[in-house]
């Protein structure tokens, strides 16, 4: 009989291995030394990562003895990468399963590598839930409910008793009536159809306030204990025994089925190094039972294998609930092949000849444009309903917020609007459709859908609804299905007119008006959490230029695909967006100035490289008989920092357009730091006075490559003119000056520096040739900060500028 050793602190999966394994012999191994004791004799270790001591160093022990020794380890699912890859690669592991371990799927798991059958299900529990995960957490708000429906089952039965002593009165008949209507539209929703038709007929009766005869009553009293016994008999008002309710918000994983094993052995391993848990199976009948048990996100299928029933099994993961993402992995596909897949809802089709990482990266890009992340509030002031609703929605992916009282729903609409709203129509103090009208009255919450759910579907009713500015009704009882379809369309429906009300049409990228509320945002979140934020702004060089030469689309084309690569290269906490016809503004949260210089100096050097197609109708006749051409362009670009630039978005905007001209008038192909004023006077990191026009060029270039502000004078006479005296228009951080200037002589320009108390804000370093050499000792006993002699190092020269720059902040 095979042996399998568990060293972890979980004495409960070694009897629960057992239970399921009756074909092996299970011994835990509760210390380092119980586990080399039986090792010799040991078919299989499982080796959790909580394992007293040093787990791996255990298992790299372990190795030295038995190499060939089959070992599933249990993994914190925040386990870095790093630890993961050593797992596999090194010591060889043979199955990776990630806390909190399911003794199922590790039972299967040991079955397989020991080649051991094992039982699929567990033991019957005498009135057990079904396995679908959507009927188990219904049956789980059923057995929460129950009690509350029995006692509103109690209400009706004394209004019956009262009814045929002839003492019912008016509030107990009003009462019972508000009791026969809510269970009349909760009951369907568990199944209890047969239910919901008694609780109408009591509703019905109770509504006739003429005193009826001994014989209603006793019809009355009659379809209550109808009532009851529906309730009593109702199925699946039990749990399995032991069993813990699985969490809306635990991480679903996925399977892939294929019986290609080298296949399946890159992607899991793929997976497993991003955190994403992975299974596979290698037919539809084992994947069948795979998906019941693991409920999985998404399910990968290899059609290369031929294995009869697979497209069977993509119609049925289409269908379930909640529905599994079906992608068809492939080493062809035909477009037929591809039409067919989409028929029977498949969501992708990606061939197996691409890397690992991109096809389990695709799938994860799959599957976060299938969650809906819509955030609903439903108003009901029975928990019942409430209870359900939140099973309904949570199995797709769709985050609720339950209210019993209508009363706080002004506060849940401050506090977190929502994408939709479901209101009820009866409810205490408020009703719903009174809730609606205030909701329509307000600007900003106007434009959220309202959905009624309702056991009223009168036609008055019905014309109240939507005369109060709702969006649609569904009727109570809920039928699952449908309330998600409704909810669905609807969310879809808002988010197609929002993404046209706030999305550029022709770059994709956000348009002006919502690209500004989004720098307002991430401008005051910067605030709050005391973060740098880059603000930048872009446009085409000469872009009326290359329409003019390339025809009238040629300049649409350049736009279109510098919005794709703004899309591509700016995402989560940085925005995007069309400022103007030839303008787009981007912002870099978390990145000071300099760093955002960079960040888009990367970008410019990528989109320069890219090539457009002329439109050959609008070339010259020479360029037409040569057909046709291709052409390339430059961006040029300006950027502000936030705060050290300006403190509101006007200011960075004006401080970065300011920097793109400056941009564009030098050559274009570059990004310039802004150059903002402060007491009338320009601002920059350095200023270079110096007749060597190549020095002084590379100099400022490199300089400003780094994300600073850098100005050019040539003669002493001008830089006095711009840095001291009642003229003065320049504040520099660092002052460059190179000793033999013409006419005005360097050391006078650092005197009157000197006099005028600018030495305190400006850092002084002269470049001085061996013949000036006392000139040099007077700089610095005047108050200048360094000494280098020329000819100079240049990158050595631009070390030391970007040392003194990080001394003196603006």
């Amino acid at each position: 009989m095979p042996e399998v050793l568990i060293a972890g602190p979980d004495s409960r999966l070694a009897s629960e291995l057992t239970r399921r394994l009756p074909g092996i012999s299970i011994h835990p191994a509760p210390s380092p030394d119980a586990v080399f004791e039986r090792l010799h004799s040991a078919d299989l270790l499982i080796l959790d990562h909580q394992f007293p001591g040093e787990p791996i160093d255990l298992l790299a022990e372990v190795r030295a003895i038995s190499p060939d020794l089959p070992v599933i380890y249990c993994l914190d699912p925040a386990a870095d990468a790093r630890l993961v890859r050593r797992l596999v690669l090194d010591l060889r592991v043979k199955e990776l399963i990630f806390h909190p371990v399911d003794s199922t799927m590790l039972a299967r798991q040991v079955a397989s590598i020991l080649g051991e059958p094992y039982s699929e299900v567990p033991d019957p529990v005498p009135g057990a839930v079904p396995e679908d995960p959507l009927a188990r957490r219904l049956a789980e708000a059923w057995s929460r409910a129950r009690s509350r429906m029995l006692a509103r089952v109690e209400t009706l039965d004394q209004a019956g008793s009262a009814w045929l002593e002839g003492n019912l009165d008016s509030g107990l008949r009003q009462q019972a009536q508000a009791e026969a209507h809510k269970l009349a539209g909760s009951l369907g929703t568990f199944g209890l159809m047969a239910g919901t038709r008694f609780a109408r007929e009591l509703e019905r009766t109770l509504e006739n306030k003429v005193r009826g005869t001994e014989s209603q009553a006793l019809r009355f009293l009659e379809v209550v204990s109808a009532l009851r016994l529906e309730v009593d008999r109702s199925p699946g008002l039990q749990q399995h025994a032991g069993e813990t309710p699985t969490s809306d918000s635990d991480p679903r994983p996925a399977l892939l089925v294929t019986a290609d094993a080298e296949l399946a052995a890159r992607l899991t391993e793929e997976a497993i190094a991003r955190r994403w848990e992975w299974q596979s199976v290698s037919d539809p009948a084992a994947a069948r039972r795979a998906v019941a048990e693991l409920n999985p996100a998404a399910v990968l299928i290899d059609v290369d294998a031929g294995t009869a029933g697979t497209l069977e099994l993509l119609t049925e993961l289409a269908t379930r609930t909640p529905p599994a993402t079906a992608i068809i992995l492939t080493s062809a596909g035909t477009l037929m092949d591809r039409v067919e897949v989409a028929r029977r809802g498949g969501r992708g089709f990606f061939l197996k000849t691409l890397p690992a990482a991109e096809i389990v990266e695709a799938a994860q890009a799959l599957l976060e444009r299938q969650q809906p992340s819509a955030h609903v509030i439903a108003v009901d002031d029975d928990q019942t309903v409430l209870d359900a609703l939140g099973v309904l929605l949570g199995s797709h992916a769709i985050r609720l917020t339950a209210l019993n009282d209508p009363l706080a729903l002004w506060d849940k609409l401050e506090g977190s609007p929502p994408d939709l709203l479901l209101l009820d129509i009866e409810m205490p103090q408020v009703s719903g459709i009174e809730l609606c009208r205030v909701v329509r009255n307000d600007l900003r919450w106007a434009a959220i859908p309202v959905v009624f759910l309702t056991a009223l579907t009168d036609r008055d009713t019905v014309r109240r609804v939507f005369a109060s500015g709702a969006d649609d009704f569904v009727a109570k009882p809920i039928v699952g299905p449908e309330l998600v379809t409704r909810i669905s369309n609807r969310l879809e429906r808002t988010r197609l007119l929002r993404t046209i009300a706030e999305v550029d049409a022709p770059t994709g990228l956000l348009n002006r008006a919502r690209c500004r509320q989004a720098f307002t945002d991430f401008l005051r979140l910067a605030d709050r959490h005391g973060q740098p934020m880059g603000v930048a702004l872009l446009g085409v060089d000469g872009l009326g230029r290359v329409n003019e030469e390339y025809g009238s689309g040629a300049g649409d084309e350049v736009l279109n695909k510098l919005g794709r690569c703004l899309r591509e290269e700016f995402r989560s906490e940085e925005i995007a967006g069309r400022w103007g016809d030839n303008e787009f503004a981007v912002g870099l949260y978390g990145l000071d100035r300099q760093a955002s210089v960079r960040r888009l100096q990367e970008l410019l050097r990528d989109f320069s490289q890219r090539s457009f197609a002329a439109q050959i109708g609008r070339l010259t006749a020479q360029l037409a008989s040569e057909g046709p051409s291709e052409f390339k362009v430059a961006l040029s670009g300006g950027v502000a920092g936030y705060p050290e630039d300006a403190s509101d978005l006007d200011g960075l905007l004006l401080a970065a357009g300011e920097g793109r001209r400056r941009a564009s008038a030098a050559g274009g192909n570059q990004v310039l730091a802004a150059e903002p004023e402060q007491a009338g006077l320009r601002l920059v990191d350095l200023a270079v006075v110096s007749g060597d026009e190549a020095t002084m060029t590379l100099l400022t270039h490199g300089i400003e490559l780094e994300g600073y502000r850098t100005r050019s004078i040539r003669s002493g006479l001008t830089a006095a003119r711009a840095l001291a005296g009642t003229e003065r228009s320049l504040q520099a951080r660092v002052l460059l000056i190179d000793a033999d200037l013409p006419r005005f002589d360097s050391l006078q320009l650092i005197e009157q520096l000197a006099s005028e108390g600018i030495l305190r804000q400006t850092a002084v370093i002269v470049l001085s040739s061996a013949s000036r050499g006392l000139e040099a000792a007077q700089a610095l006993e005047l108050g200048a900060a360094d000494l280098i002699a020329k000819p100079v190092d240049l990158p050595a020269l631009l070390d030391r500028v970007k040392q003194e720059l990080g001394y003196r902040p603006l």
